[in-house]
């Protein structure tokens, strides 16, 4: 059985995400995912899904980029100071 929701449904002010997008995009790279900051976004508002869904619930979210279109953006920051 499977249900459909929409984060509007669940956040209907967009989401003030408690979670760090960039910080949750950096995780995702050390887990091996080479995705950009719109996937960290997509995380985050995935586990703000799965914390209003509660205990049980399965979450399923789209990575809908790749880290080398963002090699200039503040996400790299960190990497570029130490090249």
């Amino acid at each position: 059985l499977a249900a459909t929701c929409y984060v509007n449904d669940v956040l209907p002010d967009g989401g003030a995400f408690g979670h760090d997008c960039l910080g949750l995009t950096r995780k995702l790279w050390a887990l091996g995912f080479p995705v950009g900051p719109s996937s960290g976004l997509n995380f985050a508002a995935s586990l703000q899904v799965l914390d209003y869904l509660g205990p049980g619930a399965q979450v399923t979210t789209v990575f809908p980029d790749r880290m080398e279109r963002y090699f200039s953006h503040k996400v790299f920051e960190e990497i570029r100071a130490q090249s």
